[in-house]
């Protein structure tokens, strides 16, 4: 859809807030000041369908990969370990590409071989990921968006001894053996 000012833009609601900025305006061939916008794409998609089936986590032995560099053999590439969540997109600055979505961060904690990532796709939720077998362990459904795990324990821990640390401003999540901490900004 070409739009041809910041008035036209405003006055027409199904169209990406990208063109409500005149930033966003260039010259087109005719000299005459324009943004293209498709309304019903990437970040402009007002009802996306978020599935975590064909991504995930990416996992790479960087001591295996080192060394196969240092051999001059062929790294092992990456492994990804798919069904073990991911994030919503950030929005897209005012003076991005249209639809295009902004950074987006996976906060994660290493603990031991384990590794704690949030997840927000399919839901809210950590997921533990197994690094020496490069698969997911779990995953534990949280009520609200977690932002950032702040421990992931080097070993199993005694969920009767943790009880008083549920307590603390942090909520405990514990599965099995394992505990994760983390905060709900």
């Amino acid at each position: 859809m070409r739009v041809s000012d910041v008035l036209q833009a405003q006055s027409m609601s199904e169209i990406c807030a990208r063109c409500q900025d005149s930033a966003n305006f260039a010259t087109n061939e005719d000299g005459e000041s324009e943004c293209i916008c498709t309304p019903h794409c990437g970040s402009c998609d007002p009802n996306p369908v978020l599935s975590d089936a064909e991504s995930g986590y990416f996992c790479v032995n960087l001591d295996a990969y080192t060394e196969a560099q240092d051999n001059g053999s062929t790294p092992t590439p990456p492994t990804l370990i798919p069904g073990t969540g991911g994030m919503i997109q950030g929005s897209p600055y005012s003076s991005s590409a249209e639809c295009t979505f902004g950074r987006t961060y996976r906060n994660h904690k290493r603990g031991g071989k384990y590794d704690a990532a949030v997840s927000n796709v399919p839901e809210h939720s950590i997921v533990i990921i197994d690094m020496e077998k490069m698969e997911k362990k779990c995953s534990v459904s949280l009520p609200d968006a977690p932002k950032k795990v702040i421990y992931a324990p080097d070993s199993p821990v005694d969920v009767d001894t943790s009880a008083a640390a549920a307590r603390t401003p942090f909520a405990m999540v514990a599965l099995g053996a394992m505990a994760v901490v983390a905060t709900i900004l």
